[in-house]
C-alpha cells in the first residue's frame, strides 16, 4: 500500500474500474495475470528511460557528439529541452522500476512532452515523424496493459486520496477505499494470495475516531511493515 509519499513497489488504479473488491476468483487470477504483464513492462521501460536519460546527459557533458554539436553552441530551446529529457528520463525510470503511481506519471509526462516537441517544435529536435510514432506505440501498449486492471473503475470512484495528498504529504493513512484498488495489484508484484492482504488491509484499519469522527483509514506504515515480515517482494 502506499500513500503519495510512498516508495512501496505498488501502483495506484487511476482509470475504469469499481473501487469494490472483486469477488471472482477467475477475475483475481486475470488480475493478478494482467497486473505481472504491467509490472514487467514498466521495468523493460524503465530500462529504456535510464538509456535515454544517459544519452541526454551524454549530449550534455559532451561525451558524444562532435565540436560543431556541442551543447554550448545548439540553441537555448534545443540545451533547455535536452535538460529536461536528461532529468524527467532517470526520475521516471526509478519510479517505474518500483512500479509506484509518479513513476508512472512522470513517465507518461517524458512520453507527451517528446512527442509535443517533435510535432508542435520541430525546431528543437527536427520533427521527425517516426519518434512521434514510437511514443504513441508505447503509450498504447501501457493502455492496452492498464485497462484489463479494472475496467468498472470510473473517473467519478477514484477515491480522492488516490490522486492527491495532504498539505505535508507524509500522512501515513490512506482511505479504505484506496487501499481496496491497490490491493489486487500489491498481491502480485509481492506474490502473495490477495485474501491475505485484503485480510492485512482489514487488520490495520482504524475505525472513525471517538466512534463518530472522521472516516475509517488504513495505516500504510504498519500495514508495509506487516506485508515485509510475510517474506514477499
Amino acid at each position: 500500500m502506499s500513500d503519495q509519499s510512498s516508495q512501496e513497489p505498488v501502483l495506484r488504479e487511476l482509470q475504469t474500474g469499481s473501487v469494490d473488491p472483486i469477488s471472482s476468483a477467475s477475475s483475481r487470477a486475470d488480475e493478478g495475470v494482467w497486473t505481472r504483464r504491467l509490472v514487467i513492462y514498466l521495468r523493460v521501460m524503465a530500462a529504456i528511460a535510464v538509456l535515454k536519460g544517459l544519452y541526454h546527459w551524454a549530449e550534455v557533458t559532451g561525451f558524444i557528439g562532435t565540436e560543431d554539436s556541442a551543447f554550448e553552441v545548439q540553441p537555448m530551446s534545443w540545451q533547455a529541452a535536452t535538460i529536461y529529457f536528461a532529468v524527467i528520463e532517470l526520475v521516471a525510470a526509478i519510479g517505474l522500476w518500483l512500479a509506484t503511481p509518479w513513476g508512472a506519471v512522470v513517465w507518461l509526462t517524458s512520453v507527451v512532452s517528446m512527442a509535443v516537441i517533435e510535432l508542435m517544435f520541430p525546431n528543437i529536435y527536427g520533427g521527425h515523424f517516426l519518434i512521434v510514432i514510437g511514443e504513441v506505440v508505447l503509450l498504447a501498449a501501457y493502455l492496452a496493459l492498464e485497462k484489463p486492471y479494472d475496467p468498472g473503475l470510473t473517473i467519478a470512484n477514484v477515491p480522492v486520496d488516490a490522486a492527491n495528498t495532504s498539505a505535508s504529504g507524509i500522512d501515513p493513512q490512506i482511505s479504505v477505499a484506496n487501499a481496496d484498488i491497490q490491493a489486487h495489484r500489491v498481491a502480485a508484484v509481492r506474490d502473495l494470495p490477495l485474501a491475505q492482504v485484503d485480510k492485512l488491509v482489514s487488520t490495520y484499519t482504524a475505525g472513525r475516531g471517538l466512534g463518530f469522527s472522521g472516516e475509517p483509514a488504513v495505516n500504510v506504515v504498519e500495514l508495509n511493515l506487516a506485508l515485509n515480515r510475510l517474506g514477499g517482494r
